[in-house]
Parts: C-alpha cells; sequence; structure tokens
C-alpha cells in the first residue's frame, strides 16, 4: 500500500488503481479517533468511471429531448461508492482491521468492478435513475403550470 496523500474531507488515499476496463480505482483511509484509545476504522473504496461516447448510442429515440438534462445530472464520469467500517476498535488494531477491510475489497468488489461489462451495466443503471429525475421534476414543473395562481 502507498501512501499518497490527504484529499480533504474524503480521508487519506492508501491505494490508487486503473482498471483495464477504463476504471480508477481509489482506496481512502477514513479512520478517526472516536473515545480515548478507541478508533473508528473506515474504509471508503471510489471507482471512478469515465462515460464513453458510445453509452449513449443505448438511448432511444424517444428520450433523445431529455438527453441536455440527463447529461447535466450524469456529467463525464460516474462514481461507485462503497464503504466499509468497523467502531470501537482498539488503537493497536486499527491497522489490522484497516489491512482486513482492503482485503475484503480487493477479494470481492474488485472482482466485480474488473469485468469489462461492468461500467457499460453500471452506465445503464445510473442513466434510468436520472431519467426518472428528469421525468420527475418534468411533471412537477408540468402542475405548477397548471395549478392556478392565487390573486
Amino acid at each position: 500500500m502507498r501512501n499518497l496523500k490527504m484529499t480533504g474531507d474524503t480521508g487519506k488515499i492508501i491505494d490508487q488503481q486503473h482498471l483495464e476496463n477504463g476504471i480508477e480505482l481509489l482506496l481512502y483511509d477514513r479512520s478517526r479517533v472516536t473515545a480515548g484509545d478507541r478508533w473508528q476504522v473506515e474504509l471508503k473504496c471510489e471507482a471512478h468511471i469515465p462515460i464513453d461516447k458510445s453509452y449513449w448510442e443505448l438511448v432511444t429515440h424517444e428520450e433523445a429531448h431529455l438527453l441536455p438534462d440527463i447529461r447535466k445530472i450524469l456529467g463525464d464520469r460516474l462514481v461507485f461508492v462503497t464503504t466499509k467500517q468497523r467502531n470501537f476498535v482498539d488503537a493497536n488494531e486499527r491497522e489490522t482491521v484497516l489491512q482486513e477491510m482492503v482485503h475484503q475489497v480487493f477479494n470481492s468488489i474488485l472482482k466485480y468492478l474488473k469485468k469489462a461489462h461492468f461500467p457499460r451495466e453500471f452506465f445503464k443503471t445510473q442513466y434510468r435513475e436520472a431519467l426518472q429525475k428528469v421525468l420527475i421534476q418534468q411533471a412537477m414543473d408540468q402542475a405548477e403550470k397548471s395549478v392556478p395562481e392565487d390573486d
């Protein structure tokens, strides 16, 4: 593991990898002292997924007029986040517990993130969620317009 840098509230980057499918994986140590010699050990895992231009070809023609609003929500990359946390850890065990969490990430989540189709499938999920947000906002805007104003 390497000690790279502190990043504000996010924590200290303890590992960074570039996966073959284009994902950048960052692991942050967000541990903190809670009381005396007791720690809350927290590992944050972020997978930064660039949105490939080909993903937009998955959009149906019926939704094309919604793309500007959907693109505003999604931006140019997606971020998959998961955290692992243990409370009331003895200060002498903090590093060991953190290392166990890192191994859990590498043995489970990393295998999932490395799959060639993961970025595209995650895009589909995030796209559907953004589409729903846009449709809800449009319905709310339309409802506001149709309510008569009080004098």
